[in-house]
């Protein structure tokens, strides 16, 4: 309350003595200051904590599943080595404080970083055998056998080998 007070008697004398553009700048100095961040930041925690508190339990189990994939993928020995180090390099990009692309370059300078990393697992999870994924998946692998297909064209019954001889 005192300081608002104090800039309403310094604009008073401002503006009797001197009549001009500066008495414009001094008021919008001294007036114009919103605390927009703060009520932002305060709106955002409102909405966004409740939704991100509402979505987590739905989202979570998938994002912990693509993480231990990614873990997986990674060590795993059958993945080609190359692809295997896309990650590892991805991340180290990621967490390096120098940029192949500056960030004053508009909107793909900010986002580089986190573009290459999901470039990286989205090659490693793409380029690594189906199998190899869908065992670390725990998918059942696909079978060329004729009752997996259709069951009701498979007819049971018993062998036995006879010996010619």
């Amino acid at each position: 309350m005192a300081v608002a007070k104090s800039a309403i008697t310094l604009l008073v004398k401002v503006t009797l003595s001197n009549p001009s553009p500066q008495v414009y700048n001094l008021y919008s100095q001294t007036f114009s200051h919103r605390p927009q961040p703060a009520i932002l930041g305060a709106a955002m925690s409102r909405f966004l904590f409740p939704l991100l508190m509402m979505l987590l339990p739905r989202f979570l189990p998938n994002i912990i599943k693509y993480f231990l994939l990614i873990w997986r993928l990674t060590v795993d020995r059958r993945v080609n080595i190359i692809i295997r180090s896309l990650v590892p390099l991805a991340l180290v990009y990621f967490l390096w404080p120098f940029d192949l692309i500056k960030d004053n370059i508009p909107l793909i300078g900010r986002v580089d970083d986190v573009i290459i990393l999901g470039m990286a697992i989205l090659f490693l999870v793409k380029l690594a055998p189906p199998h190899v994924v869908d065992e670390h998946m725990g998918r059942a692998a696909p079978t060329d056998r004729p009752e997996d297909k259709d069951p009701s064209q498979v007819v049971d019954g018993k062998a036995r080998f006879i010996d010619d001889e």
